[in-house]
């Protein structure tokens, strides 16, 4: 199946090339993706069979101080993006996000829940899904949270070196929500494609491991199986994080259930995140 990722340079993006590693992959240089005509104009040149869309402007700060940005690469991008794939036949895979929530539940999400942001960014993805949705064709909307992987930038991805360093960490215990390897993701997108008749089924669907913790938990689960070393460096280290003011809001509980893509293909997560 010919296939398209753009935002290959991410977490996700670059794990996904790693998976599927015959897709066209183009480089910012190569497609600049709020070049929209640009962008329309690529695919249907290369005429893909399958666009997988893990770009995204996700810094919570720069989606506060620049809203415009934020709705065009989360929003504008995907609902190019799903037209131009039902131009030329394609199904679309678009990534969202747990952050449409706005965490004052406490059991959690399913697909059914109602959206209700409380950041630029979640406004933007809420945004961006419901352009793909609205859009007919073979789309997909793959709510994912709490991403690491090798390579990866972010804390999440970080902890494994820190903890086999013994640091004493400063982790934060104020929000709940799923853990999840971008290669467990990704290997279960390819499973996904590997089903019979897989593009039959569209629409929206949390793609999450079941459990829910906090940052501090998961380190906590993550030095348990590296050595005890690991674990009091850690024991040690569980903090609340300030409130300062100004800070962009980030809702408190977003754990998302995946009960609906176990129920739909028979997938889930591997464990162990």
């Amino acid at each position: 199946m010919k296939t398209l990722i753009l935002g290959s340079s991410g977490l996700l993006g670059a794990e996904l090339l790693r998976q599927f590693p015959a897709a066209l992959a183009p480089t910012r240089k190569e497609l600049d993706l709020l070049h929209l005509q640009a962008v329309a104009a690529y695919i249907d040149s290369t005429r893909p069979e399958l666009i997988i869309n893990a770009a995204a402007m996700s810094n919570l700060e720069h989606c506060a101080a620049h809203p415009d940005q934020a709705h065009a690469m989360n929003c504008t991008l995907p609902k190019v993006l799903a037209e131009s794939s039902s131009a030329v036949g394609a199904s679309l895979f678009h990534f969202s996000t747990d952050y449409v929530f706005n965490g004052e539940k406490r059991t959690p999400y399913t697909e059914d829940d109602p959206t209700d942001p409380i950041n630029e960014y979640g406004k933007s993805k809420v945004a961006g899904e419901a352009a793909v949705l609205a859009t007919r064709g073979a789309h997909f909307v793959f709510r994912v949270s709490w991403l690491w992987g090798e390579g990866g930038k972010n804390f999440l991805s970080s902890l494994p070196q820190a903890l086999a360093q013994a640091q004493t960490l400063q982790i934060s215990n104020d929000q709940i929500s799923s853990v999840n390897n971008v290669a467990e993701i990704a290997g279960t997108l390819r499973q996904l494609v590997a089903l019979p008749h897989w593009q039959a089924q569209p629409g929206l669907y949390h793609l999450t491991q079941p459990q829910a913790m906090t940052r501090y938990e998961h380190a906590l689960r993550m030095a348990e199986r590296m050595g005890t070393a690991c674990k009091a460096s850690v024991l040690a280290a569980q903090v609340q994080p300030p409130n300062i003011p100004g800070a962009v809001r980030r809702p408190t509980y977003t754990a998302m259930s995946p009960a609906k893509v176990a129920r739909v293909f028979g997938l889930k997560l591997a464990s162990g995140s």
